[in-house]
């Protein structure tokens, strides 16, 4: 009441007239000011919201048809593709899908992480020392340097439930977990006994294939798998941190539930094994009779291909030896003809020998002959070349070789057929010279 008394004053001008006045009238036009410009942000929003709600309609259009598009591709391929082909397609799409969910995943969290490495083998050595920098050089666990396949195999091959871990290093729990627990020596030497241990980080294709079977739900994951049957099985997995006793309590409960089925697999693996040797003991006797008999048959026929090829081999000899004395007599022919036209031809040109009365510019010169022979010869030292000398010898009678050179013994020295005359070649310039036949065919 006061304070309406207050809102309602009288105030009176210097004219007289009066005026009614409200102080809360201020009060009343900021409030309403407030009021109205709440009222238009409401209707500024509202708009804006319409106008982004305008272009989602054909996005989400376009989404819709896609969805529809994609159903009815996957229908029509699963009527024409082979369903083992079907099964590898989205096998591989869904270890992308996980791919890529790991991989936003690790860039909302600590960074994003590199491509994943496609080598299984270097992944697992990769992995394996990733873990020893990560623990002071520590990895009590032995685990295999394999694809997950191969450590399969092998745990297979040893009768054994392989041991698997992976892990993403995106988790907090997953540095604590491989110091703490997979460091801890009564795990470490609990798992190198009992099982084949493999691990892998799932920033990998490898392992990411063996996320996308065993399908964690979170890390860290550890598994026991069981491949001694035909098919590859899930025995126990533990997901999310637990300590060391937790784990062992685990591991030996599940081995020594798995111990019946493993004692199984070994005994049909190794009836198998006995099956298959005492067939391979079949096979190799009626492979040994076999051969036997067709070791007699192969003995026969060799000896019958040989005693032919003997006697091939014998005509062919003799037809060769005919071809080759024939070769031989027609060479001979060829030969003594061409030394028999040698001896005519250079005859006719030979210049004459000098008389025995002219003793001035004359070289004597003894022509000694392969088979011990000796031929003298006169010549006109100022007249006379070294063609000359080899002229006179290609016409002797006792010269049987196509190709010969001229040598003399002492300075020996090889005289060649050119145009030089005898005058300037000192070695024979005097009287008395001795040259040797020497042959030059092979």
């Amino acid at each position: 009441e006061e304070e309406e008394e207050d809102d309602d004053l009288v105030m009176i001008d210097g004219d007289g007239t009066d005026r009614r006045t409200r102080r809360g009238n201020e009060n009343r036009r900021s409030q309403q000011q407030e009021q109205e410009q709440t009222r238009h942000e409401n209707a500024t929003n509202q708009q804006q919201q319409q106008q982004q709600l305008v272009p989602l309609l054909p996005v989400r259009a376009v989404f819709g048809l896609l969805s529809v598009a994609v159903k009815i591709t996957s229908t029509i391929l699963s009527k024409i593709l082979p369903s083992n082909v079907l099964s590898s397609l989205s096998r591989a799409f869904r270890a992308h899908r996980l791919n890529q969910r790991y991989l936003a995943a690790s860039a909302r969290g600590r960074g994003a992480v590199g491509p994943t490495r496609g080598d299984p083998i270097e992944a697992a050595k990769e992995f394996r020392r990733t873990f020893m920098n990560e623990n002071d050089g520590n990895c009590l666990i032995n685990f295999v340097e394999l694809s997950h396949s191969d450590a399969l195999r092998m745990a297979k091959s040893e009768y054994k439930l392989c041991f698997v871990y992976l892990h993403s290093p995106i988790h907090d729990d997953a540095l604590g977990f491989c110091k703490d627990v997979l460091n801890d020596p009564n795990v470490a030497s609990f798992v190198n006994e009992k099982f084949v241990a493999w691990g892998g980080d799932v920033s990998n294709s490898d392992a990411l294939l063996l996320a996308l079977g065993v399908s964690p739900s979170s890390f860290p994951y550890c598994a026991l798998l069981n491949s001694s049957g035909s098919r590859v099985s899930l025995v126990v997995s533990v997901e999310g941190y637990c300590d060391s006793d937790e784990l062992l309590e685990v591991l030996e409960k599940s081995i020594e539930d798995a111990s019946g089925s493993m004692s199984e697999a070994r005994s049909r693996n190794e009836a198998a094994e006995n099956d298959r040797l005492l067939r391979e003991e079949q096979d190799a006797a009626f492979r040994a009779s076999l051969a036997a008999d067709a070791a007699k048959e192969a003995k026969r026929v060799q000896e019958m291909e040989e005693e032919e090829a003997r006697l091939k081999e014998a005509e062919n000899e003799r037809l060769e030896n005919e071809r080759i004395e024939s070769e031989n007599r027609r060479k001979e022919e060829e030969r003594a003809m061409a030394l028999k036209n040698r001896r005519e031809e250079k005859a006719a040109r030979l210049k004459p020998e000098p008389e025995m009365s002219v003793t001035e510019n004359v070289t004597k010169i003894a022509f000694r002959m392969a088979d011990g022979s000796r031929v003298e010869r006169r010549f006109a030292s100022r007249e006379s070349t070294l063609n000359d000398v080899y002229d006179f010898v290609d016409t002797l009678e006792c010269i049987s070789e196509t190709k010969y050179s001229l040598v003399s013994n002492f300075p020996r020295k090889v005289f060649h057929r050119t145009d030089e005359l005898l005058i300037e070649v000192s070695e024979l310039s005097s009287n008395g010279a001795m040259l040797f036949v020497q042959s030059e065919e092979q």
